[in-house]
């Protein structure tokens, strides 16, 4: 047995299961030294321990005989209790819940809220103790309410905001605006109030006047709200791939949009007369309008991860930043929907996606048909720089003005990062010292280098570089590229260049960084995750 404890657990087990594999999942069930043998009658239960026990001695192992029960109509196994009936739990393991006492929790919880002419803000506390804090700016429409409805708006908001907390417990309101507590009591209420109202009424609400003095937590926060935190916490590439259309412009286009205009419409005012209210204030709780603009917020926690809301005459623009363009690099449909999944939203966006890019003239006639792959030893590498794949492509045609003719291609194993290093030739000194000055000097030596059989690679300039940093410089099978990571991403890089050069081929170098930004920011199949968010730890 391997030294270490760790190892003993599966040894044994594997061991057990060679020893008694004649009789394994005929009538013995084994889990390490637990073995159950299972007999339709008394006659048949003797025969089969006579064959275990034959098993048993022949491989030299002995039982302990108070731990041993023979000819049980019902046995305790791992937990659980075993009969003819068939399985069922121990008692004593679920007695701790079905004598557990109803929880008798009396403490009632205060919600504080205040506001003012610029926010509003709420506090929920129990036990005199704060659970959370919260607070928000007014927008234009909310800052003309009138003082009531404005303190109202308070405690609506922050009821719906802390409701996972008390659900249908009773909640204590505290309010410094005396007119709120008779708000039930109240005549000739506007529509708004009456719609309030109507949704207090889903709560176990208790009320309570108390003088701002006693409110002074609330208060402050109603008059000190923080607007720009949510904002700054998003980063929306869409965005910035549309920067050609300002920002006004963007937002008149959420605005005015024919699919979810209405939805934008009730956040920015909700007693806008143009929406149905009913429709919009259930449709609008997967949204937000964070500074302006429309954000998708359905499944997501994090301010980081909302997606903003393409409207529809600016759907085609997106899809060209996203996959016309050089820095998209015409990649397929899956990895041109998972990286605007991320950033974007619009209905139906996967199949919208699909199709554009099943239409796209360009990669239908550059699409390379492959068979489908057999069965494969995989190479596995356990984290980033372990091993790196190395190929050169070329030759192309001479670039101008620097004279390019090959491509170096650099790939972490592990990430799947890239590197793409433009050569002048393909000696084995160029070579070497782009692999150096590109990719050693920025992140290190790797463990392991794989390459094919080039004459290059195999050269002593190379075997000499391996050896001074002690690399372990292993090639791939003759005529079997398949075993080189690096030869996928030349099969993209080649349909990349073809996509953009046309028919100027001198040009073919000055988009290498935009390829390599392509594919170092597509998620990978293997890992389902971008090269760059693994090889630096973070999204890209």
């Amino acid at each position: 047995m391997p030294f270490g404890l760790s190892g003993a657990a599966p040894n044994f087990q594997r061991a057990i299961d060679i020893i008694l594999q004649p009789v394994i999942g005929r009538f013995v069930s084994v889990y390490m030294d637990d073995v159950i043998i299972t007999s339709p009658s008394f006659k048949d239960h003797l025969d089969h321990l006579t064959r275990v026990f034959t098993l048993l001695r022949d491989a030299g192992l002995t039982l302990n005989k108070e731990k041993c029960h023979f000819a049980c109509d019902k046995l305790k196994y791992l937990g659980l209790i075993i009969s003819k009936e068939g399985i069922e739990t121990d008692n004593k393991k679920i007695r701790a819940i079905t004598e557990m006492k109803p929880p008798k929790n009396n403490r009632e919880f205060n919600l504080f809220t205040d506001a003012s002419g610029v926010g509003i803000g709420a506090v929920l506390q129990q036990n005199q103790k704060p659970i959370a804090f919260a607070s928000r700016t007014l927008n234009k429409a909310e800052r003309n309410y009138t003082v009531t409805e404005r303190e109202c708006l308070a405690v609506i908001w922050a009821l719906n905001k802390f409701k996972t907390y008390f659900g249908p417990l009773p909640v204590k309101v505290i309010t410094d605006h005396a007119a709120l507590t008779k708000l039930t009591n109240g005549e000739n209420l506007s529509s708004r109030m009456i719609r309030w109202a109507l949704k207090l009424s889903e709560f176990n609400i208790e009320w309570e006047h108390r003088p701002g003095v006693q409110n002074v937590v609330a208060d402050l926060l109603s008059r000190n709200p923080v607007d720009s935190v949510e904002g700054s916490q998003i980063s929306c590439a869409a965005l910035r791939a549309l920067a050609i259309n300002s920002r006004e412009q963007f937002i008149k286009e959420q605005r005015e949009d024919p699919e979810l205009g209405h939805i934008y419409r009730y956040l920015e005012n909700p007693d806008d007369g143009s929406v149905n209210a009913t429709i919009c204030e259930s449709w609008s709780q997967d949204f937000k309008l964070i500074n302006g603009l429309l954000f998708y917020a359905k499944y997501f926690s994090n301010l980081g991860e909302l997606r903003v809301y393409i409207p529809g005459s600016l759907r085609k623009d997106i899809m060209k930043e996203f996959h016309d363009l050089p820095l998209a690099g015409h990649l397929g449909k899956r990895k041109t929907y998972l990286k605007l999944r991320d950033t974007c939203y619009f209905p139906f966006m996967r199949k919208y996606i699909f199709e554009y890019v099943s239409t796209c003239d360009r990669c239908q006639s550059l699409t390379i048909k492959t068979l489908p792959a057999g069965r494969l030893m995989p190479i596995v590498s356990k984290y980033p720089n372990e091993i790196v794949t190395l190929d050169l492509v070329g030759p192309y045609p001479a670039s101008r003005p620097e004279r390019y003719k090959f491509i170096l291609v650099i790939t972490d194993h592990f990430t799947k990062w890239c590197e793409l290093i433009p050569l002048r030739k393909a000696s084995a000194q160029t070579i070497a010292n782009a692999f150096f000055n590109n990719y050693i000097a920025r992140y290190g030596a790797p463990i392991s280098l794989i390459s094919d059989n080039g004459p290059q690679f195999i050269s002593d300039v190379f075997e000499h570089l391996s050896h001074r940093l002690d690399i372990k410089h292993m090639k791939t099978v003759t005529y079997r590229p398949q075993s080189n990571l690096t030869e996928r991403v030349n099969r993209n890089l080649v349909q990349m260049i073809a996509s953009f050069v046309e028919e100027n081929h001198e040009n073919w170098d000055q988009f290498l960084h935009e390829f390599a930004f392509a594919l170092r920011t597509a998620v990978n199949e293997t890992t389902n995750k971008t090269p760059a968010e693994l090889f630096w730890e973070g999204k890209s």
